[in-house]
């Protein structure tokens, strides 16, 4: 399965320039407000319950997000987890009857700052991940530290907390788990790939971040293994040359293979709180290549689910999820 859990706000919130006190507690401020109302604890609630549900073997999130209180002290002891998505979602699964995930994570985004969280203002940490759960009865372990990726995407300049400035990019990378499935080696990579943006300004990083991926896939896929399963975020359609890449590759488009229907995945109101479905495009895919087949492969996560307070009800995050069922003969 592949799962964007959405960041809670709009990238473009926090671009731009943030170089003194005021623009960064401005850009703060609207990103807060932006993910208090995109209702972190219900739409993780509703992720859960369909996880619970299905029980996929093997689960790669993107848009993992974490706000932690520092307390302004060097000591991590001293912090105090404000969100947690990670935690939030496996505890989820767990209290609706699923398994308890093993997870592997690899951070991507840092923010520090100060804002009002809790009554009066608190330095805090920002911080995003990409992360691949598994199943407790399939043997994995991490292979390496992981990849971030050399082409990122310039976001603007900010001020950093020891008060200089500091030019920024947007941080993505991947990581990789390996499996042993009915005896076999089984290599599992997840990603999430930049955006194309307005004017299509990303798209030769998105492009450039698709071939180290493969050059990362290569080098660090365990030798004799049956097969590669690549989960992720792509960011490109089928006609992009991003999945002309990974296609000619090796790597099947499982939807592509066995789905029904467009399979569109994104995207949904930045606030989530559209109440007609405004998908126009198919980016998140789980691929495979070697010894392996797609049996099934669906879109999940597509409908609305209860918010945790004041009733209604909102979508589970921006993109919608892809479900596939794969056999390694």
């Amino acid at each position: 399965m592949s799962l964007n859990m959405y960041i809670g706000f709009g990238q473009d919130v926090i671009s731009g320039d943030l170089t003194n006190a005021d623009q960064l507690r401005a850009a703060l401020e609207r990103a807060l407000s932006a993910f208090r109302q995109t209702d972190a604890a219900g739409r993780i609630k509703g992720m859960a319950q369909f996880i619970a549900q299905e029980k996929p073997e093997v689960v790669g999130l993107q848009e993992v997000s974490s706000i932690v209180l520092t307390r302004g002290t060097p000591d991590p002891g001293d912090d105090a987890p404000f969100v947690d998505y990670l935690g939030s979602l496996l505890g989820d699964i767990k209290d609706a009857g699923g398994p308890q995930y093993m997870s592997f994570v690899q951070p991507n985004n840092t923010l520090d700052g100060v804002i009002d969280l809790v009554g009066s203002p608190e330095p805090f940490r920002f911080q995003e991940a990409d992360v691949i759960l598994v199943r407790p009865d399939v043997p994995a372990q991490r292979v390496g530290t992981g990849l971030t990726y050399h082409t990122l995407l310039p976001i603007g300049r900010v001020l950093a907390s020891d008060g200089t400035i500091v030019n920024r990019s947007y941080v993505r990378g991947a990581l990789h788990v390996r499996l042993t499935v009915e005896g076999k080696t089984v290599d599992v990579f997840n990603t999430h790939l930049e955006v194309n943006g307005p004017g299509g300004i990303g798209t030769p990083v998105q492009n450039a971040q698709a071939m180290e991926l493969l050059d990362y896939i290569q080098a660090d896929s365990t030798a004799g293994a049956s097969a590669t399963v690549l989960t992720g975020d792509m960011n490109g359609r089928p006609d992009s040359l991003t999945h002309n890449l990974i296609a000619a590759d090796g790597f099947k488009d499982t939807f592509a293979q066995v789905g029904q229907g467009a399979g569109l995945t994104c995207c949904q109101a930045d606030l989530l709180d559209n109440t007609t479905d405004q998908a126009v495009e198919r980016i998140d895919y789980v691929f495979c290549k070697g010894s392996c087949d797609a049996t099934e492969s669906r879109v999940v996560l597509n409908t609305r689910v209860p918010r945790s307070t004041g009733g209604g009800q909102i979508w589970p995050s921006d993109h919608f999820s892809v479900l596939s069922a794969l056999q390694f003969p």
